[in-house]
């Protein structure tokens, strides 16, 4: 038994040296479509925002951000996990009351498991990925005279007013720069798509997508 188990060990340990590992750290800035936002609360009606303006603000803290791991296979190919703070905002005046303040900026955190492909054949640099996951979120919701916020401490720690709300998909494109054989900047774009229906500490319901076009530019690292 032991044996085995430590055959088992030797076995993954040597297919994950066989992996060239990159992280990359990016920030941007973000183009939203303008979405119907639906807030429910038991025994109220229904409050529904249509066709508003969702805005990311990406520089205002918390900022927007990401953070990108890749395992890169001989091939070209790599499976990799991403993580975006996206953030979401509704200007007040485009509220209707009692629903007097709205915003994800704590986070509509999106987390990634993506395939991706290096395409130096076409050009020098090139990549291109696509992915899928889960969206968690935290609202920060004013209604009727009092703000129902939860505090967490960071996307990643559940719970906090952080919540698993939904599903994401994206696309993207991708151009890196090597800097020294191995640091490299990065520019990319990506379209994503969100369904969430994120529940405050008012007990609301905020239902909402965000289909979103991200412009990013960022430092990575080849180990």
């Amino acid at each position: 038994m032991k044996i085995s188990l430590m055959l088992s060990a030797l076995a993954v340990s040597t297919s994950l040296y066989a992996y060239d590992y990159s992280i990359e750290l990016y920030s941007g800035v973000v183009a939203n479509m303008n979405e119907d936002v639906t807030y429910k609360l038991s025994g109220q009606e229904d409050i529904v925002l249509s066709n508003v303006k969702l805005s990311t603000k990406p520089f205002t803290p918390p900022p927007y951000y990401g953070l990108r791991i890749s395992l890169w296979d001989v091939d070209n190919t790599a499976w990799e996990f991403e993580h975006t703070h996206q953030k979401l905002y509704i200007d007040d005046e485009d509220l209707i009351a009692p629903l007097e303040h709205w915003e994800m900026t704590d986070g509509f955190n999106f987390f990634f498991v993506n395939r991706a492909w290096k395409l130096d054949e076409y050009m020098e640099g090139l990549r291109a990925r696509v992915g899928a996951g889960l969206v968690i979120t935290h609202p920060d919701i004013t209604y009727n005279g009092v703000r129902y916020h939860g505090h967490g401490h960071g996307a990643i720690t559940y719970g906090g007013g952080y919540d698993l709300s939904g599903y994401v998909w994206q696309v993207g494109v991708q151009k890196v720069f090597d800097i020294t054989q191995n640091w490299y900047l990065s520019l990319e774009s990506r379209l994503t798509y969100a369904g969430a229906w994120a529940e405050d500490k008012n007990d609301g319901i905020s239902e909402l997508q965000n289909r979103a076009l991200h412009f990013n530019f960022g430092l990575g690292y080849n180990f």
